[in-house]
């Protein structure tokens, strides 16, 4: 049976104590296996952005536990899960985070120094033409379009060959053009690496894309599409 890249089991999140006190996310039970493309829609405020702190390991559940390639990260310490996080997860951001003052090229190098290992050169270039980006590596994130930005930045998510990509709005600053290839293009790479990617979006249109649609509602996860 295959281990599940990520899953939940009866995780809830509450904020604050007393009459303040706040259930974020309802008991939830979730699971993500390599190479699925999954998305969670809903509107701001029902609890998507928790979800993926969580998925995330950026925060610990109030209550349930919560797997990784089937270890339990549930109570990590801070430094645990810094180091776990390093190893597997990829983010993307709407944000980008791309370092202002370092070339594309550069954005992977300092990567690589900060888990003290050699540049990766090879992985690099095979990176940048499945991402049609070669032509790139030695522009500044100022000389990049949108699309372009997500893309080096979904490059920055796939670099240290991480079990899971959760992907934050990657299109909310995009036109549509732009978004559908970036949604395209995180499928494809979900398929083509067998990553285990969640994408969490308000934008309806891009689930077309993915294997499984789940819907963020007051605090509730239901699958709307499998």
């Amino acid at each position: 049976m295959k281990t599940a890249s990520l899953q939940l089991e009866n995780i809830s999140k509450e904020f604050g104590e007393g009459h303040t006190k706040i259930t974020a996310l309802k008991k939830t039970n979730f699971a993500i296996f390599p190479g699925e493309f999954v998305a969670i829609v809903g509107p701001s405020g029902s609890g998507k952005s928790t979800f993926l702190t969580l998925a995330g390991v950026l925060q610990q559940p109030t209550e349930g536990k919560i797997f990784i390639q089937g270890e339990d990260v549930s109570t990590l310490s801070k430094k645990e899960s810094t180091a776990l996080r390093l190893k597997e997860v990829g983010f993307i951001l709407q944000s980008t985070n791309l370092i202002p003052f370092l070339s594309v090229k550069d954005q992977f190098i300092f990567l690589d120094k900060i888990q003290k290992r050699p540049f990766q050169e090879e992985l690099f270039e095979n990176l940048m033409t499945s991402l049609d980006t070669k032509e790139l590596a030695n522009k500044m994130p100022r000389e990049l379009s949108g699309g372009e930005k997500q893309r080096i930045a979904i490059g920055k998510a796939l670099y240290n060959n991480p079990a899971l990509i959760l992907a934050d709005e990657p299109t909310a600053a995009l036109d549509t053009n732009r978004a559908f290839e970036v949604v395209k293009l995180l499928q494809k790479e979900a398929h083509d690496k067998n990553k285990a990617t969640i994408m969490v979006t308000h934008d309806q249109r891009m689930t077309a894309f993915c294997d499984k649609v789940y819907t963020m509602e007051d605090g509730y996860l239901t699958q709307s599409k499998n």
